[in-house]
């Protein structure tokens, strides 16, 4: 995965919504809210190496994996195993 979408960096949106509450009873305020919210932006990249390998050569090639397991939907695989679900 390159990170990018359509040649443009692939950003997510993330909005943060600030709600401050005070009650202020001694001034003859008995409530004050306020709220703003503030966008930020964040940009995500799968790592600092290209990896256009497919499933094939990975399990072809175990010496070459450079690390020792794999997270493949959420559950981490160590390198033998997904070389054997590779091979399925």
């Amino acid at each position: 995965m390159s990170g990018r979408i359509a040649s443009r960096p692939l950003i997510i949106g993330l909005v943060i919504t600030l709600v401050l509450v005070v009650i202020a009873n001694s001034v003859g305020l008995t409530k004050a809210v306020f709220s703003d919210s503030e966008s930020l932006h964040v940009r995500l990249q799968a790592g600092t190496w290209a990896c256009t390998y497919t499933m094939g050569y990975w399990k072809n090639h175990p010496d070459a994996w450079p690390m020792g397991s794999i997270t493949i939907g959420g559950v981490s695989y160590d390198k033998a195993v997904a070389i054997d679900i590779f091979k399925t």
